[in-house]
């Protein structure tokens, strides 16, 4: 399998350091009962099996990221963050009410009393949080949205309805009268202006006068150049 570790956006990174932080320091001592250390696998004896859990799935997770394997529907930031919340609650529930030394013996001897926290509890504590923090970078801050839509519509959250359309547009015609609705006056749109005239036409030229013999007055004609009425030159104007 080809691992990348750039296929593993920054919080899955983190997660995974930190499951393996946390597996490291499960080995550490946790409690001090004055007579003995005990260590996570040794004191939290229903815990270890949740911590342990949390960090075999945030490795496996970022490891089949890593070798491009498709995870299907698994929501892998939001499991990832739900297994290092639990893990943070179970550590500050142990951190608050100490494992007593009777509890930490697998055969239930020793006192009653609590022991002291050592500093491999306040490293789990760290790494827990981390798992926790590196699965909510994963699901880009939207980890509490995904699990609230998960508990309150029973599955993926659905998508956002489409806006309704426009409603219809109402105007009343070129020209129409105004609309009187319950008392008030709408004016309607002005009517569109009436198109320029056409240029009246140029009078016709007055015909040219007759023209007349400038000797016996008789009408003549443009052509003639005689007179018909006394045979005299016509002579032109």
């Amino acid at each position: 399998m080809d691992l990348q570790v750039e296929r593993l956006s920054q919080g899955e990174r983190i997660a995974a350091g930190s499951a393996l932080a946390l597996f490291v320091c499960m080995f550490l001592g946790w409690f001090n009962f004055g007579f003995a250390t005990s260590s996570a696998w040794d004191s939290l004896h229903y815990a270890s099996p949740v911590l342990a859990i949390a960090i075999a799935a945030t490795l496996a997770i970022a490891f089949l990221k890593a070798g491009g394997r498709s995870l299907g529907d698994v929501p892998d930031g939001t499991a990832i963050f739900v297994l290092g919340c639990a893990a943070v609650a179970l550590i500050l529930f142990r951190l608050i009410d100490p494992v007593s030394a009777g509890e930490a013996s697998p055969f239930g001897g020793g006192g009653e009393g609590g022991g002291s926290a050592e500093p491999g509890l306040f490293l789990g504590l760290i790494a827990a949080a981390g798992i926790a923090a590196g699965g909510y970078l994963a699901t880009e801050g939207r980890a509490l949205d995904r699990l609230r839509g998960l508990f309150e519509g029973g599955g993926a959250m659905p998508p956002s309805a489409p806006p309704p359309p426009p409603p219809p547009s109402h105007a009343p015609p070129v020209g129409a009268p105004p609309v009187r609705r319950e008392g008030v006056s709408m004016p309607a749109a002005a009517p569109a202006p009436a198109p320029a005239s056409a240029p009246a036409p140029a009078p016709a030229p007055a015909a040219a006068p007759a023209a007349r013999c400038a000797h016996c007055g008789a009408p003549t004609e443009q052509s003639d150049r005689f007179c018909g009425a006394c045979g005299r030159p016509v002579v032109s104007p």
